[in-house]
């Protein structure tokens, strides 16, 4: 009788535990008269093939996120400590402009990722040390950009567009608002309305339209730059949505009146601004009001 060493034992239990909850995705329906088809495997500890859409990789383990200054030299150096004394090979890091991501692993699915991230919420450095990383989470993976590319802000031909919308992290370490804003744009692309999406370093936002240089018109008054709309279809979208909506509410701003002067209350609104790269894109600022008369 041969009796399996404690190690050995050990590590065949978390490969079988690691098999036990990894989902497989569901193979398509066989054919009439078609045997039905294997059910594919996701092995953890083998790489998957990239072209093959059951097995996209889209989700990650966030263990965390630093901040300040140094941050991205900082998390290259937790990086490298995590991965020298726990021995993982699939730590990486992600710089997503507020600072830089730890992450861990890639996966298909989030209960592909359930295992993992148990394992690394109850890591510890060492037996005297608490674990590091207890508030570890499972989120979109950084690295890939969701919603669709026609889409993009970058990638579209005009000067000026309206935002609409704008998103921010609701949480500290958390990266969904890439997400979120694609995921909007995608929604009212189906109600019929020319949507898209641009990822900033510190939020991503929805526009409306595409709209040629003369649609802006620059003029001076009292020594101060001021625009004037000259497309009705801007004024139209500004009217239907007057509101920039903040993580999809209405959110108010201390601003001076346009008309008194005095400080108040208001809405923040919805206004044009440039296409990245037609000009001058710096106006991308869910902060700014906008230089422009207001005929609606």
């Amino acid at each position: 009788m041969t009796i399996a060493r404690p190690r050995t034992a050990l590590l065949a239990l978390l490969t079988l535990a690691a098999f036990l909850t990894a989902g497989c995705p569901e193979p398509p329906p066989p054919m009439p008269g078609e045997p039905p088809a294997p059910r594919p495997v996701w092995n953890p500890f083998r790489p998957k093939p990239a072209d093959d859409p059951q097995f996209q990789e889209k989700y990650t383990i966030l263990l965390y996120k630093y901040t300040g200054e140094n941050h991205a030299q900082q998390a290259e150096k937790g990086r490298a400590a995590v991965e020298r004394i726990s021995k993982w090979t699939d730590i990486f890091t992600f710089a997503d402009g507020e600072g830089t991501l730890l992450c861990r692993g890639h996966y298909p699915s989030m209960d592909d990722a359930q295992f993992p991230l148990q394992q690394a919420k109850q890591w510890q450095s060492s037996p005297q040390t608490p674990p590091p990383f207890l508030f570890a989470i499972i989120v979109p993976d950084p690295s890939l950009s969701p919603g669709e590319p026609q889409w993009d802000l970058r990638h579209a031909r005009g000067a000026y567009t309206v935002m609409v919308e704008v998103y921010f992290d609701p949480e500290e370490g958390r990266i969904l608002r890439r997400h979120a804003a694609a995921q909007r744009a995608a929604e009212l692309r189906e109600q019929g309305v020319e949507a898209y999406y641009f990822h900033g370093h510190k939020n991503s936002i929805v526009t409306v339209g595409l709209f040629p240089e003369n649609s802006i018109r620059t003029r001076m008054v009292n020594r101060r730059e001021q625009q004037d709309i000259m497309d009705p279809r801007i004024v139209q979208i500004l009217r239907a949505r007057p509101n920039l909506l903040v993580n999809g509410r209405k959110s108010e701003v201390l601003a001076p009146n346009q008309k008194t002067g005095q400080a108040g209350w208001f809405e923040r609104p919805t206004c044009p601004i440039r296409v990245p790269g037609s000009k001058d894109s710096d106006e991308l600022n869910p902060e700014y009001r906008g230089r422009y008369t207001q005929p609606w």
